[in-house]
C-alpha cells in the first residue's frame, strides 16, 4: 500500500458500492477476481481497477495462491481489512450489521 494513497477517499460509484457489497457478503471467505465478477455481474475492466484502488487505500488486501494449480492460472484472493469493512458497512449503510473482516 502506497502511503500516500491510503488517505485519499474512496469515490463511491455505484459499481464501487457493489463490489463492495460482495466484499462484504463474502467476508468470511478469500474471493478471487473471477468470482467477484460472478458475484457483482461487472467485467473485468470494471472490477480489477476498483480492488486495485482500494487496495491501495487499505480497504483490502490480497494475496497470491501459494502454488501453481494445474490447468488454471494462481488466482490472486481479495478480503476486506477490519478497517476496510468498517468503511464498506458506513459507506453502505450498514451499520447496524454483526461480524468483523479478518484483518
Amino acid at each position: 500500500m502506497r502511503e500516500a494513497s491510503a488517505h485519499r477517499p474512496v469515490r463511491m460509484t455505484t459499481t464501487v458500492r457493489i463490489v463492495l457489497g460482495a466484499l462484504l457478503d463474502g467476508h468470511d471467505e478469500d474471493l478471487w477476481g473471477l468470482r467477484i465478477m460472478e458475484l457483482t455481474k461487472l467485467q473485468s475492466g470494471t472490477v480489477y481497477p476498483i480492488l486495485v484502488r482500494l487496495e491501495e487505500r487499505g480497504w483490502i488486501e490480497g494475496r497470491w495462491e501459494d502454488e501453481q494449480p494445474e490447468g488454471r492460472p494462481r488466482r490472486r484472493y481479495w478480503r476486506l481489512t477490519t478497517w476496510g469493512a468498517w468503511r464498506a458497512r458506513e459507506a453502505l449503510g450498514r451499520t447496524g450489521e454483526g461480524g468483523e473482516a479478518r484483518a
